[in-house]
């Protein structure tokens, strides 16, 4: 009965985390998503920048700059060229707050008996690892310039007639 209990608990907690996270567009309104992802900028020379990528080309990219992100206070635009950049970090999506599954899924392999010694090192290490790693991020190695532009809020290019200082 009470092995019966913890199973079912278990079973709604896992079917539970199978739902997407509301933050994300529908698939159907991915396409009119109006924003740029954010993008961290390391330079070779002067600051490092971060912010919301607006265009991106082979000579440059465009970035709506903050210094609080979240409450989008003191934006400025910046254009960075090419090869004044070093490296970047362009995230996506936010990442999962998963935190909690790493004491519980560890705290769960007390029912493997004697097997425990091994089960919960490997289960803490793995579920470690997936919950703290961000798979919402792409670093220069992993995305170039001409592939960064699809991220941006204007992915062909700023437009002719857009003033670059209305976006603040």
């Amino acid at each position: 009965m009470k092995t019966d209990i913890l199973l079912s608990a278990l079973l709604i907690v896992l079917l539970w985390n199978c739902k997407a996270p509301a933050y994300l567009p529908a698939s159907g309104d991915i396409v009119t998503n109006p924003w740029g992802s954010r993008i961290i900028v390391n330079r070779s020379s002067g600051p490092d920048i971060s912010g919301e990528l607006i265009a991106a080309d082979s000579l440059k990219i465009v970035v709506l700059t903050d210094i609080n992100y979240a409450r989008r206070l003191d934006r400025t635009i910046q254009v960075v060229p090419v090869n004044e950049i070093k490296n970047y970090k362009l995230y996506y999506a936010r990442p999962n707050r998963y935190w909690w599954t790493i004491p519980a899924f560890t705290a769960a392999t007390l029912s493997h008996g004697y097997i425990l010694v091994f089960s919960a090192p490997v289960n803490l290490l793995l579920t470690g690892l997936v919950t703290l790693s961000n798979t919402f991020r792409y670093k220069k190695r992993d995305l170039t310039l001409e592939e960064m532009k699809m991220f941006a809020r204007f992915p062909q290019g700023i437009p002719a007639h857009l003033d670059l200082n209305s976006l603040k």
